[in-house]
């Protein structure tokens, strides 16, 4: 808003050009009555817009372009100008701040001007004339009309002290402006003059300091907010789960709160927690998604191990449903098979020699066995079968035989 208002006073240079009247040279303050002011050959003006360098001192700013019109300020010489128009012997400008000027605040009862906040006004009538004193006696020097929005720098008694608004166009004497050389320069040192200046002189307004501490404040917030954006941008870039959510919708938070509603700021910050929002809920997706996974292969794992173990149990079975089979149908190529066991209560020692080991099926001991060529303790508790050996006819008690084993098979 304090933007807004402040180019009201720098628009004064656009516009029709007052009507041209007989130019009168502006003497030098303090010259005497009846000096006359030498004349002299003018150097050639460069075209319009540009910017001079005031070249004498106490050179007066005017409300129009002949000195019966009003003085509004004073400039030191080496002051920055921007020059927009030329009216004979004067030039339209702009001076670094503008110029103070005064406005009726009422009359019967009726607000010429609403104070919509401190240091900020919006004109409610039609043709509010504009004057350089706070006086009626004063004369008028611009008019503003209803809703046309003022700074008031402060109040003096029934009038209102506004900076210059557009309406108000300053003139000074040309032979007192020269020209910048560099112009690119001097643009540069306008803007730093005229901004310093305006500062200072709002500052110094008991009502429009308001309007200078609300600036400060709304370019504070407006950095915070571009700083937010910044980390936003930042972040969007990462892969989603990377991103540091909690960082940016705090900095967009702190965006959105610190500046007033309806403004582009606000509504960008708005819109990127909307964002961040997603973030959150795609993170969470994908959290869930991997946890599904991690769950899916630790069934899939348990699976395939309950897979292998019914797998190889099965296959036991088989072989000893096989085995048992042949058991029981008798095979050919075999002397005998059985489960390899301990040789039980003696039986064989009375034939001679040792038989510390027996072929069982189930509890039914089938032969008792020895070997030199097999360390058959090794393989006690296995299915085998006694492929080749030395069977002695003589079978002992219940059909049990003597077998001396020479090649066996492991049927498990």
């Amino acid at each position: 808003m304090l933007k807004l208002l402040l180019c009201v006073a720098m628009a004064g240079v656009v516009g029709a050009q007052a009507p041209v009247t007989t130019p009168v040279q502006e003497p030098p303050k303090g010259t005497p009555v009846g000096v006359t002011v030498p004349q002299e050959t003018k150097p050639a003006q460069p075209a319009l817009p540009y910017h001079g360098i005031v070249a004498g001192d106490k050179v007066r700013v005017r409300g129009g372009p002949s000195d019966a019109h009003p003085v509004l300020r004073e400039l030191a010489k080496g002051t920055p100008l921007r020059v927009s128009a030329r009216d004979g012997d004067w030039l339209r400008v702009d001076v670094p701040g503008g110029v103070l000027v005064h406005v009726a605040r009422s009359a019967a009862g009726k607000n010429y001007v609403l104070e919509s906040s401190p240091g900020e006004g919006v004109v409610e009538v039609e043709d509010l004339m504009v004057r350089a004193e706070a006086s009626t006696e004063s004369p008028f020097i611009g008019k503003l009309n209803t809703g046309d929005r003022v700074v008031i720098i402060d109040t003096k008694g029934e009038f209102h002290r506004i900076l210059a608004p557009a309406c108000v166009k300053l003139y000074v004497y040309a032979a007192y402006v020269t020209p910048a050389a560099d112009q690119p320069a001097a643009e540069t040192a306008f803007i730093a003059a005229h901004r310093a200046a305006e500062t200072a002189m709002l500052k110094e307004g008991e009502l429009s300091r308001n309007l200078v501490q609300r600036e400060t404040e709304r370019k504070a917030s407006v950095e915070t907010a571009r700083k937010a954006f910044d980390t936003f941008d930042n972040e969007a870039v990462k892969p989603v789960e990377s991103r540091d959510v909690k960082a940016v919708r705090a900095a967009l938070v702190a965006a959105r709160d610190g500046v007033a509603g309806g403004t582009v700021e606000r509504d960008k910050a708005e819109q990127l927690l909307g964002k961040v929002d997603q973030w959150d809920r795609t993170r969470a997706g994908i959290a869930e998604a991997k946890q599904k996974l991690v769950e899916a292969e630790r069934i899939s794992a348990a699976g395939k191990a309950k897979y292998a173990k019914d797998l190889a149990a099965l296959r036991k079975l088989r072989e000893e449903e096989e085995a048992k089979s042949r058991l029981g149908q008798g095979n050919a190529e075999f002397i005998d098979s059985g489960h390899l066991r301990a040789n039980i209560q003696g039986l064989g020692a009375a034939g001679g020699g040792d038989w510390p080991h027996a072929l069982w099926q189930g509890e039914l001991r089938r032969s008792i066995l020895r070997s030199t060529r097999y360390d058959l303790g090794e393989y006690d508790g296995r299915l085998i079968a006694i492929k080749a050996g030395d069977v002695q006819q003589q079978e002992l008690g219940r059909g049990v035989r003597k077998v001396d084993v020479l090649r066996l098979e492991i049927l498990n």
